[in-house]
């Protein structure tokens, strides 16, 4: 029998068109959560496949472990072994007086240094307290960034703190140096600090101006970045060229590891913006990038991909010297509030990571949003066809965080608020949650069903100030079954219980502004939309 209730609400609400597959190729889903907001920014893994994550917490449990912070926000580091099972964590931050949510401290960046079996933690620091104590004793006052290294086992290494606003890149050459990179300042100036193994600094000097990216070390002693330059940019002390038209054009570059030669450029002009935000090799020498540009994107054969006025994903195989040998563009009209990272897997997987709130072609198969914002994993080979895409519901809208494994798959960082049907389904514990989950190699594709099947069905009664929701006959009614409310943005407006009630449930949202609503129906393990 087809179900029905009363909701008291006052926007008109469209069903959705796909159904969601998740996954049996999920094989372990690890929960971050608080009080306070968590958030991933990086994951790494070592040699032995064990995999490191870091990030922000406002206070949080991370597997058998409860957190305090020092402040309102710390940075975190994490392991998890292979198989997903929790190993330790350790957190690092100041204090600001008067307390502010708007701390600075988060660990932006991790990398696995093979040389010295140590895992590389860069980010920042904020205090103007009873000081920051880094993790082998040292105190640090004042606004900063931080490198520590990490042993296995989670005992600290080395410890050491530097000028910077902002933590934004970092690499580990074959020597078992260590490159940090930050933002000096507002002006868009950035900086690069050189470590040995053992964590002396070699030097710090002046990077770039108005030009910023990801970097990634290069067997023949040499840095690659890949991002984007401004109008009169400089790297090493180069002029970067041609001069943008517009505001930014993509950029490709190498640079020696001392950090005084320009090696050789490669750009993609926009009419508007472009950039790339990521960039991996691969084993026979070519790249890996993955970013977006608005408008127009004119590639050096004078062909133009057209885009429109929302920025629009891109994923790309770069040649040695950063011209593209192919390049997919993921026509979108919904803004998209990650930074499209990609990773490269066992040297023939390429997987690429959105946050969905419309329909998004990969390929041949075309993946439409089940919730407010969807997190798409899509997996293509190395001449860019596509091979697969899983997608979960209930992302919170932010960074996305991508690593490849050596078995083919792929281990997915980001965010959720109230729920997320990642594997069995995921419940916040408070704020905005984070998770880490490792697919396996992604092989399954999302499964067009007829709208009747998991739509919400909502019909306006306007003499009454209510809605009727029609709820499909495959509906398991559980106690913790959940009604959430959100806006375009993919902000929580409200959310109600409906588990225990036997009458018209009540939400208001008159205070919002006219337009549509997103609304899931969802206990963690189902998920109904419309």
């Amino acid at each position: 029998m087809k179900q029905s209730f009363l909701m008291t609400l006052f926007a008109l609400l469209i069903g959705s068109q796909w159904q969601l597959t998740t996954a049996q190729q999920v094989e372990w889903v690890q929960q971050i959560g608080g009080s306070g907001d968590e958030r991933v920014w990086d994951i790494c893994t070592d040699a032995n496949g064990n995999v490191y994550v870091t990030g922000e917490t406002g206070g949080a449990i991370i597997g058998a472990d409860t957190f305090l912070v020092n402040g309102t926000r710390d940075a975190f580091l994490a392991k998890f072994s292979a198989a997903g099972e929790y190993q330790w964590a350790t957190t690092f931050g100041g204090e600001v007086l008067p307390p502010t949510p708007n701390e600075d401290e988060r660990g932006r960046l991790v990398r696995y240094n093979a040389i010295s079996d140590e895992i590389i933690q860069i980010g920042t620091y904020e205090d103007n307290g009873s000081g920051a104590h880094g993790c082998t004793g040292q105190e640090v006052n004042g606004y900063g960034m931080f490198v520590a290294a990490h042993h296995p086992d989670g005992t600290c290494s080395w410890f050491q703190d530097l000028p910077g606003l902002l933590a934004t890149g970092a690499a580990i050459d074959d020597l078992g140096h260590v490159y940090a990179v930050g933002l000096q300042s507002w002006s868009q100036q950035y900086f690069m600090a050189k470590y040995n193994s053992t964590g002396d600094q070699l030097w710090y000097k002046f990077l770039a101006e108005d030009a910023a990216g990801h970097w990634i070390p290069e067997a023949d002693g040499e840095l690659t970045i890949a991002g984007s330059y401004l109008q009169g940019a400089t790297l090493v002390g180069a002029t970067v060229t041609p001069t943008p038209s517009a505001v930014a054009n993509t950029l490709f570059a190498q640079i020696d590891t001392s950090a005084e030669q320009l090696l050789g450029t490669s750009v993609l002009v926009s009419d508007s913006a472009a950039g790339f935000t990521c960039v991996n090799g691969s084993p026979d020498g070519t790249y890996v990038a993955s970013g977006g540009f608005l408008e127009n994107l004119i590639l050096q054969t004078d062909t133009l991909i057209a885009g429109s006025e929302q920025w629009q994903p891109v994923l790309a195989r770069l040649d040695s010297a950063g011209t593209p040998i192919w390049i997919l563009h993921f026509e979108t009209s919904e803004v998209i509030y990650s930074a499209v990272p990609s990773t490269v897997a066992d040297g023939s997987s390429i997987y690429v990571a959105l946050d969905v709130a419309s329909p998004t072609t990969f390929g041949s198969v075309t993946v439409t949003s089940t919730t407010a914002r969807d997190l798409v994993v899509a997996r293509f080979d190395m001449d860019g066809n596509c091979l697969a895409v899983v997608q979960a519901g209930g992302l919170w809208p932010g960074r996305l965080q991508l690593h490849g494994t050596a078995d083919g798959g792929v281990l997915v960082g980001g965010s959720f608020s109230m729920s997320m049907d990642l594997d069995s389904g995921l419940t916040s514990t408070g704020g905005i949650d984070a998770f880490v989950a490792k697919y396996g190699q992604i092989t399954s594709v999302p499964e067009q069903r007829s709208g009747a099947d998991q739509s919400l069905h909502i019909y306006a009664n306007p003499n009454d100030g209510t809605c009727t929701i029609d709820l499909p006959e495959g509906l398991e009614w559980t106690q913790a079954l959940v009604l959430n409310i959100y806006d375009l943005n993919g902000r929580l407006v409200q959310s109600e219980p409906v588990g225990r009630h036997s009458g018209p449930l009540k939400l208001d949202i008159r205070a919002q502004a006219r337009g549509s609503y997103p609304v899931e129906l969802t206990d963690g393990a189902q998920r109904y939309s419309g």
